[in-house]
């Protein structure tokens, strides 16, 4: 499985999916200031899930429709950066065929899932 994250969503949460053997691209390592539009399309292209905080981009995404690979959206404020990564990490492992090819949003007490039609 392959994520693009971000710039908006914390390192921690990408050195945890790395630790767990998971394939990250961080828009901030090689791509700093992407558009979203140049994010949307770099996850396209690496045929990726796309991870972020940033509830506009998110709902952005969901109108076009156009990331074949699926979309998380972390809705996880107040809670610290590690809790965060844990809490991602151990979601994407207990869910992992099922956030493929979906909309998920991660909160601190659920994890909802909307499936494509791509």
């Amino acid at each position: 499985m392959k994520f693009v994250i971000d710039e908006c969503v914390e390192k921690q949460i990408v050195i945890h999916l790395r630790r767990e053997g998971y394939e990250v691209i961080y828009i901030p390592e090689v791509f700093p200031e992407a558009s979203d539009e140049e994010v949307v399309d770099l996850a396209i292209k690496e045929n990726s899930i796309l991870i972020t905080t940033d509830k506009d981009f998110f709902e952005h995404i969901f109108r076009s429709g156009s990331i074949p690979g699926g979309a998380i959206l972390l809705r996880l404020a107040g809670i610290s950066n590690m809790n965060k990564a844990e809490l991602t990490t151990s979601t994407i492992n207990k869910r992992a065929k099922d956030i493929m090819s979906s909309f998920t949003v991660i909160s601190p007490n659920s994890v909802r899932i909307r499936k494509t039609s791509w």
